[in-house]
């Protein structure tokens, strides 16, 4: 910078650097110097009651000095859950870096018996980790039994995927079931690769100077909500 052989080079946010400087999410994991770990389990339906327990066991071990915290998913909304309480739970896990004086690293550990609402916590973590019959999002009965919640849930997942830096259109596909969505990569400049609706294809094929997106294969067809396995 002295030598004038470089210039700022100004951004709108983190997430927009790290697109286009092809960085991995990784980038933004914290350094840790030592690791002190500590496991914190959420069992059950994820209402009130658990929100409170989860939110205790995990302040009680940053005050330990704990700097990893995994959360091992057992939880889904049950009978009694729902989707606001998992996002303020969510939000409180994402924030716990923000609370603590020195770096801190959150991990998801999803099991089989998780799933719908538990999306919300997974993506407030920092990792995800999948046992092998595990599965993030499948979210077609507690759609059925809660459908005026779809479009608020949609927007609580796209909310915290984009704070911690996964790809919110994928977070906003487990509890969308019309967009059709494709992986995509560019055929002009650097390799780049996006996921993109196969509206935003034909609206990128029709612009004045498009992109020049090609289709690398499907993600999830329209007419179905997007569940992810350990696999994926």
């Amino acid at each position: 910078k002295a030598l004038g052989l470089c210039l700022p080079d100004a951004e709108n946010s983190l997430a927009d650097a790290l697109e286009d400087f092809k960085l991995p999410r990784s980038t933004v994991f914290p350094l840790l110097d030592h690791t002190t770990a500590c496991l914190v389990v959420a069992h059950g339906d994820v209402n009130g009651q658990l929100r409170e327990d989860v939110e205790r066991r995990l302040s009680r071990a940053l005050g330990d000095k704990a700097n990893v915290l995994i959360l091992r998913l057992e939880c889904a909304a049950g009978d009694s859950g729902d989707d606001q309480t998992a996002f303020a739970l969510g939000q409180f896990i994402a924030g716990l870096k923000d609370r603590a004086d020195k770096p801190i690293k959150t991990v998801a550990y999803v099991t089989p018996s998780s799933r719908d609402v538990a999306l919300l916590l997974a993506l407030a973590c920092d990792q995800i980790v999948l046992q092998k019959d595990a599965r993030l999002g499948d979210f077609d009965n507690y759609l059925k039994a809660h459908p005026d919640r779809a479009q608020e849930l949609r927007r609580e997942l796209r909310e915290i995927a984009e704070r911690e830096f996964y790809p919110p259109l994928l977070a906003e596909a487990t509890a969308d079931r019309d967009d059709r969505i494709v992986e995509a990569e560019s055929t002009k400049g650097p390799s780049e690769t996006r996921f993109l609706t196969e509206q935003q294809m034909n609206d990128d094929s029709k612009a004045d100077e498009p992109h020049g997106w090609r289709s690398k294969g499907e993600v999830k067809p329209a007419g179905q909500y997007l569940t992810l396995g350990a696999d994926d």
